[in-house]
């Protein structure tokens, strides 16, 4: 995995998310997101930490601890919700320049069946002297990327028309730390945007 660090490119995306809210990728048939292999994946909410276990990185390895989230999944054309999911972070790391890098793994429930990514995510704080704040008008403390090499399998799991699924995962978002400090039933709030290709 490749992580995310300049901040200007991720606020680039993020403003894209802010001022562009209802794009929507569909299939060469212009159908929606289930006839694509080519997924738009909204997460947005504010979770309440708990802790689960994710798969090992590697196959055969044990399971990981991990702190989770329960969001909502938003279809970005109709900004209906259209399933919901769950975004763990594992591997924690705590950097003395006040970013983090963790494994991200995200479990989106849909309609068409379950799908589970896995990423190297990287969350950065805020410039102080940027006010990122989302069309809602809710304030965001730190930016998060991550994006996956062409030849890397960002999906690790699914179900439906996602069994023995295949791809790339690509991730830009704006999360809300303020109230967050590792415990169990502290809030983030999130508004992700994860781009899924699928093989």
């Amino acid at each position: 995995m490749i992580l995310i660090n300049r901040t200007n490119m991720l606020i680039f995306c993020f403003l894209f998310i802010i001022i562009f809210p209802g794009i929507s990728v569909a299939g060469d048939n212009g159908d929606h997101h289930e006839h694509s292999e080519h997924l738009v994946l909204k997460l947005h909410g504010t979770g309440f930490m708990y802790s689960m276990e994710v798969p090992g990185m590697e196959e055969g390895d044990d399971p990981m601890d991990a702190m989770c989230f329960e969001l909502d999944v938003i279809d970005l054309k109709s900004n209906e919700i259209i399933g919901s999911g769950t975004d763990c972070m594992s591997n924690v790391e705590m950097k003395e320049d006040g970013n983090v890098a963790l494994v991200g793994t995200t479990y989106f429930y849909l309609p068409e069946g379950q799908l589970v990514a896995r990423g190297a995510i990287t969350v950065q704080p805020v410039p102080e002297d940027f006010n990122l704040v989302s069309a809602d008008g809710h304030p965001y403390s730190h930016i998060t990327g991550s994006a996956s090499t062409s030849d890397q399998n960002s999906v690790i799991g699914g179900t439906g028309m996602f069994e023995n699924s295949s791809g790339r995962m690509r991730l830009s978002g704006m999360v809300d730390m303020t109230q967050f400090t590792m415990t169990e039933d502290d809030p983030i709030t999130f508004s992700c945007l994860f781009l899924v290709d699928l093989d």
